[in-house]
This record gives C-alpha cells, structure tokens and sequence, in this order.
C-alpha cells in the first residue's frame, strides 16, 4: 500500500467548490450583526467532535449555476461530478449582488453594512472572523490568491483586492504574524497551493 492511499485513510478531507459559510468548523459561532440576514434553514446542533481534520474552500464564481452544473445543461463536469457523489447545496445564496460584501459575509458571518459594493480595501472591518476562531481552538490556516503581489506580507495585493480576498478586509488581521498566510499561487496550475496539500501536515483550513 502506497504512502498517499494510507495518508488519504487517514485524513479526513472535505473539499468545498461552492460559495459557502463555514460556520461549522469550530465549536461555536461567531457573534452575529444585528443587521444579519435570517438563515435559510434550522441550525443544527454542532457534533461531539470535529467530523473533519481539515477543510479546504475553493471560491469559484463568476458563471451562473447551470452554465456549470450538467444537470441543468452546464459544462462543468468535473464540478457536477463532485457535487453528484457528495452534496449540491441549492438553498444558500448571496446577501448582494457585488462581490465583497459576500466575502466578508462569508469569513466573519456578519452582514452589517460595512461596504455595499466593490473596491473598499483594506483591514476596516472590525468585527470577528473564522480565523479568529480556528486560532483560538489551536488550529492552523492559510490563505492563497492566484497571482497576488507581496506574498506572506500586509501588503498583500491580489488582482482584485478585498473583493474576493476578505482577510484583507478585517482590522484584526493587520498584523504581521498573520500576514504572513497570506499567500500567492500562480494561476492557473496553482503549483504552491498543490504543494501546500501534499505537504505532511497541511493546514487545518485552506
């Protein structure tokens, strides 16, 4: 039995391609805005222990749903072929139609107006984040953007700024020990963030 099929027994790995919250990585939740939209569905009870060892969230956008999902007549087929053989969310959505408030929504679990548009850059969101979360349960993280400038520093600059890098977007993230997750890979073969997977003890979220 080779290396990679034990390491893969191993570890558990969960692989997102959809624009999710990722609320149920910790034991608990982020404080919520008042001014937070009303959930989709039931919350649910948080499991005794942590089902995954490491959580890894691809953002892929830009195309409506059934330009990608075969089922609906897309083109996607390795996309559907991870949703068909695990779980295709259909109820969750956005909480606005450009780009970086759903960004911030998506790493802090907040909607409270900070920004209703694009191009609002950087670290003036003052409010909690996962990465608050995930480092004070012990666990580690790191953060790619294809093709950004000034890797590993706070003058982290991807193509698009904050608008679809929201870690740039916090106030508590200006810090240098912190910065240095954030990181580039080079589109679109992502060499770094590959080498990033494969490495012995990846991080808990990417």
């Amino acid at each position: 039995m080779s290396n990679k099929t034990c390491a893969s027994r191993r570890t558990k790995v969960l692989l997102i391609t959809s624009f999710v919250l990722l609320g149920a990585l910790l034991a608990g939740p982020l404080v919520a805005s008042n001014n937070q939209s009303s959930p989709w569905s039931t919350n649910l009870a948080m499991p005794a222990s942590a089902p995954f060892d490491h959580i890894v969230t691809i953002m892929m956008e830009n195309q409506a749903f059934c330009s990608v999902y075969t089922g609906c007549g897309g083109s996607g087929t390795y996309q559907s072929q991870l949703a068909d053989q695990n779980v295709l969310v259909m109820t969750w959505g956005t909480i606005n139609h450009n780009s970086q408030p759903n960004y911030i929504a998506q790493l802090g679990a907040i909607n409270d107006g900070s920004t209703s548009g694009d191009g609002v850059c950087c670290y003036f969101e003052t409010g909690q984040n996962l990465v608050d979360k995930i480092e004070g349960a012990g666990l580690t993280w790191q953060a790619f953007a294809e093709d950004a400038g000034s890797s590993g520093t706070c003058n982290f600059s991807p193509p698009r700024s904050g608008d679809h890098f929201p870690f740039i977007d916090f106030s508590d993230m200006n810090t240098a020990s912190r910065c240095s997750h954030f990181l580039t890979t080079a589109s679109s073969s992502d060499p770094e963030f590959l080498a990033s997977l494969n490495t012995a003890n990846p991080a808990n979220f990417i």
